[in-house]
């Protein structure tokens, strides 16, 4: 489980060992996932290791995916969370943390699942697990370079799911919308920017992992996002790009 120490990553942590699933929580913030690891094991009798990896750079990765190995074990479900948003023009956004951005959503999940699917197709089977956005499906103004990641992350998923066809590993992308947590605050978006109702991290949790052990490819979490996403498909694209143009226009 990448970006193990906050938001989705801990809810979906929580959620796992509820389910009795042993965890590896990788964050670049040690005190949190210790924290993370005692907690887990005190409610639910989990095992948890931890590995802090910063995964934007190749170091981090490779620190993760040694680790991985030293446990002798492959894991069934390897969960790609690591990720972060930036709100904002995109010529005011610093180049530099634009680039951040495209190495951690982008980079480093392809690196990642490429390796662990490597290791999966060879030992037999396994998952990877993709945190996409409903951003993946459109473009979205004012978070311009984050919704391209995404939609790479979507993109990716399914084509290298299609191909691992009869191999026993599954590529299984979830698409969540607007979530309350610390991602918004990093990326500077507030609720009042949300199309649709947001949902809480623990909700969207369950429902991702339930749609996970139900042997579906792709999630997009929540009724009123896949009417939505669905209803794109009726008016034109200008239109659904105004939308969002509209919505996530930073608040002076």
């Amino acid at each position: 489980m990448t970006g193990a120490s906050a938001g989705l990553g801990q809810a979906l942590a929580r959620e796992l060992a509820r389910r009795q699933y042993d965890l590896v929580l990788v964050a670049r913030r040690r005190d949190r996932l210790a924290a993370l690891a005692t907690e887990l094991s005190d409610a639910h009798g989990t095992k948890s290791v931890s590995i802090d990896a910063d995964l934007a750079n190749a170091d981090g990765r490779e620190r993760l995916l040694a680790g991985v190995d030293a446990i002798g074990r492959l894991p069934t479900l390897f969960v790609n969370n690591a990720g972060f948003g930036h709100s904002g023009h995109a010529l005011e956004i610093p180049t530099t943390r634009s680039h951040e951005m495209v190495d951690l959503n982008v980079t480093a999940l392809m690196h990642l699942t490429i390796e662990m699917v490597r290791r999966m197709k060879s030992g037999g089977g396994g998952s990877v697990l993709n945190i996409a956005s409903t951003a993946a499906y459109q473009p979205v103004p004012w978070m311009a370079v984050y919704g391209a990641t995404k939609a790479f992350v979507l993109s990716f998923s399914e084509a290298l799911n299609a191909e691992l066809d009869g191999t026993g590993v599954r590529v299984f992308a979830t698409s969540p919308g607007y979530i309350d947590t610390e991602f918004q605050q990093v990326a500077g978006v507030g609720p009042g920017a949300a199309v649709v109702p947001y949902t809480t991290p623990e909700e969207f949790a369950v429902r991702c992992i339930d749609a996970y052990e139900e042997g579906r490819t792709t999630h997009l979490d929540g009724a009123v996002n896949k009417l939505s996403i669905f209803s794109q498909r009726f008016v034109p694209r200008s239109l659904a790009v105004y939308t969002q143009k509209k919505y996530f226009k930073p608040k002076k």
